[in-house]
């Protein structure tokens, strides 16, 4: 399925150039190129895993002033877009606007459409496509349309961290993302709707989807509830309020639960040392991750891989190594 077409306010193509990811440290779509295109007031990142009924995007767009870039699509099809930082403003043809926040998705099958975005409104989000070929191969010939915006589930936003975080070799990425849109489009199907609260504003609840992305983007960095909130830009009580209001949480209870549940792919899908499971979940020391995972788990790492896996581990001093 080929990607859409992007053109600038003069109907001019953006030309991309693929960039190199060595030192990019943000979320990655693995088995993806990362394509730019940047112009005095906007610059685009695309990341975008593509087979003839599969296609799966990792969007990043940067506003330095405003801006309303035009998208036509190639094939007509069914997408969901969910917005993870920032908001996506949208106009169709017939000039309907949409505006999708962070922590929201939508489903559209919207073939030509203009982004409207302003100096600062910077936006994340992820693309799944759906052909009918596709949807017809999942056996739905009827389901209800729900275009939304609809609050993204706990659930759906844990695939899609983990689609940024795939830690599975080249060889499985086919099947893998294969699975992913299947998943995607089944838990929008089948979850419940997510009622977000009401002693919040839209802007607030917004702001703390854009902190929990930016907390996905790099799970080794530690940072303040200052920088975090200064980020962001909002003040530590307000970030603070939002996350328990939303994720029922403080901020670093979420940053732990995201860290684990990454070791516990790590510990699942690859046989990385307990060591560097540990600096790429943010402890500096294998003790001080162990110790956090046996309090969460009750198990310690390798008992969880051995149970999960079948692994069997070299000796009994495997988690100390390092």
């Amino acid at each position: 399925m080929p990607a859409p077409d992007w053109v600038n306010e003069d109907r001019v193509p953006y030309s991309f150039q693929p960039v190199s990811t060595r030192k990019y440290r943000g979320n990655r779509l693995a088995g993806t190129s990362m394509l730019v295109a940047t112009s005095n007031a906007l610059n685009i990142t695309l990341q975008e895993w593509q087979r003839p009924l599969y296609h799966a995007a990792f969007r990043i767009l940067n506003f330095f002033r405003r801006q309303s870039p035009g998208v036509r699509e190639k094939a007509q099809c069914l997408r969901l877009e969910a917005v993870l930082s920032g908001e996506l403003v949208t106009e169709n043809m017939a000039g309907e606007r949409t505006k999708v926040r962070a922590g929201h998705y939508q489903l559209t099958k919207e073939e030509q459409f203009l982004i409207h975005g302003k100096k600062g409104r910077d936006c994340h989000y992820f693309v799944s496509y759906y052909p009918h070929e596709l949807i017809k191969e999942f056996g739905i010939d009827n389901f209800k349309f729900t275009p939304g915006p609809l609050p993204i589930p706990e659930q759906m936003a844990k695939v899609i961290h983990e689609a940024l975080h795939n830690p599975y070799d080249a060889s499985l990425h086919e099947l893998y993302y294969q699975t992913l849109l299947r998943d995607l489009f089944f838990i929008h199907l089948t979850a419940a709707r997510v009622e977000l609260p009401t002693t919040l504003t839209e802007e607030d609840i917004a702001t703390v989807y854009r902190a929990d992305a930016f907390l996905s983007e790099d799970l080794s960095e530690h940072y303040s509830i200052e920088e975090i909130s200064s980020k962001v830009g909002t003040n530590s009580f307000k970030l603070k309020k939002g996350f328990r209001a939303i994720f029922q949480m403080g901020v670093f209870g979420r940053l732990l639960s995201k860290r684990m549940e990454y070791a516990k792919l790590l510990l699942e899908t690859t046989l990385k040392p307990i060591k560097e499971i540990a600096l790429e979940t943010g402890y500096e020391t294998v003790a001080g991750f162990i110790t956090a995972f046996r309090k969460r788990y009750g198990m310690t790492p390798l008992d969880w891989r051995e149970e999960k896996t079948g692994y069997l581990r070299q000796s009994e001093n495997d988690e100390e190594e390092g």
